[in-house]
């Protein structure tokens, strides 16, 4: 099973959450609609090269309002429907041989709390960034980007 934090553009194939991957703060390669009257992901157009107008911004077949990024903004709390939370608790709790961190400061809640739960139970961390962020477990510096 693989969790990612990071709402990169490339990465996983197909929707997030499958697969046993969970994409804990989305994926910005999908949309879904700004006033949740589904939770259904479509792709994410291409951008255009001109600089983007109102009409530019596509809207959701369903209910006509915009449609926005698949992502975790600041202001919100992740849920199961969206985020998969309650799973990602679940593998965390009870499933996890290793854990490899990469690329992440664990500025939110949800990955911090993943880190700590598996350094609690003595998990196999290794954090592999450009400055350590575990304050356990096996570090590896990325000397070049």
């Amino acid at each position: 099973k693989v969790i990612k934090p990071n709402a990169a553009e490339k990465g996983t194939e197909g929707y997030g959450f499958t697969n046993g991957v969970y994409e804990i703060h989305g994926n910005l390669m999908y949309m879904r609609c700004f006033e949740k009257c589904s939770l259904d992901l479509y792709d994410m157009p291409k951008r255009p090269a001109k600089t983007i107008t109102e009409e530019d911004i596509p809207k959701c077949a369903k209910c006509g309002s915009m449609m926005r990024p698949h992502i975790l903004w600041f202001d919100e709390s992740y849920t199961e429907e969206l985020h998969k939370v309650d799973s990602v608790n679940s593998v965390v709790d009870s499933d996890v041989d290793a854990l490899i961190v990469v690329g992440t400061a664990l500025a939110t809640a949800l990955a911090s709390r993943i880190v700590k739960t598996c350094l609690r139970k003595d998990i196999l961390t290794i954090d592999v960034n450009l400055e350590p962020v575990c304050t356990a477990g096996h570090s590896v510096q990325v000397i070049e980007k």
